[in-house]
């Protein structure tokens, strides 16, 4: 049975297999060296202290997990999040990123986040498009700004409205100050993206 819900301790041993091979493999992460089981742990309590940090599960297999965290510390910028989501490579092409994607903005909209922005590292198709697909527009590009396997990396910054545009920012709401039935609704919201 296919399920999405905020992540747990217990998760963090293959949410960590995902990102270890992006680490040591690709450009995609600018980490040189992955987390301990234990630091990873700490990075997702901390997240989940403010913001969701979502996983989809398969039975007992994890498909990806997705997360928001600051764009930057000051106070002005606390209506806006950094969205990222990791897909396991045995699920890929399957609708799981999006999926994540939808219950994230859901459960961001419902804690009164205006915006959300990810931040691409180049080359990279796929993210490039899936953002596009996901109706992010690229609003900057960051030149040589990650030096990783003995080169610079460019990175893009895009960008999406989670409310509408000419919203007022409002007080917002820890994920579990939303009502249960709404952010229930709120997670479940990307399921519908999935592909056999």
């Amino acid at each position: 049975m296919i399920s999405i819900r905020l992540a747990h301790r217990e998760d963090v041993s293959e949410m960590l297999a995902i990102y270890r091979p992006i680490v040591l493999e690709t450009h995609i992460s600018f980490e040189y060296e992955v987390p301990s089981e234990r630091d990873f742990a700490e990075r997702v309590d901390r997240t989940l202290e403010k913001y969701p940090w979502l996983v989809l599960k398969d039975g007992n297999n994890l498909m990806g997990y997705a997360y928001a965290s600051a764009l930057r510390g000051r106070i002005a910028y606390q209506w806006t999040v950094e969205t990222s989501v990791y897909v396991h490579p045995g699920y890929r092409k399957k609708g799981v990123a999006v999926c994540l994607y939808e219950s994230l903005l859901a459960c961001l909209r419902e804690m009164g986040y205006l915006r959300a922005f990810a931040i691409v590292c180049l080359p990279n198709d796929p993210s490039v498009e899936f953002h596009r697909r996901m109706e992010f527009r690229q609003s900057g590009t960051f030149p040589n700004v990650g030096y990783k396997f003995g080169q610079w990396w460019d990175t893009t910054l895009w960008e999406r409205w989670i409310q509408p545009p000419d919203s007022t920012p409002g007080p917002l709401k820890h994920w579990s100050e939303i009502p249960e039935h709404l952010l229930n609704a709120a997670l479940e919201a990307g399921l519908t993206y999935l592909k056999n």
